[in-house]
């Protein structure tokens, strides 16, 4: 530490304060986004994900209608996945049959203007 006795007891005093100054307490954080949470809260006001991974959290959190909400959301996105799937074959079924219904009509073209 640089000496202070020139500037007396007080600063020197000042000094070592602001060098053992305790940190302030960390606020909880997200661990998916950083983003500091309020005290007591779930879940992140930023991104939404369960503030508290520790089996007691996850336990609370899968007996609650948040869980219930979700597991319905999933089931209604992947039914939404599976009906796009379904049309998503039939277009290409779709596509495959016009594509040879119009080399059929080339091919039969070819063969009238080859006979005239």
């Amino acid at each position: 530490m640089a000496d202070l006795s020139k500037f007396g007891a007080k600063a020197e005093k000042d000094a070592k304060d602001e060098v053992q100054a305790p940190e302030p307490a960390q606020a909880h954080k997200c661990p998916v986004c950083g983003a500091p949470l309020p005290d007591g809260s779930r879940y992140c006001p930023l991104c939404g994900t369960l503030a508290d991974r520790s089996p007691e959290g996850l336990a609370a959190f899968s007996s609650g209608p948040q869980y219930a909400m979700m597991k319905m959301q999933v089931a209604a996105v992947q039914g939404i996945q599976a009906e796009a799937s379904a049309i998503r074959r039939n277009v290409q079924w779709l596509s495959a049959v016009n594509t040879v219904g119009w080399l059929m009509v080339v091919f039969l073209l070819l063969v009238v203007l080859t006979r005239i």
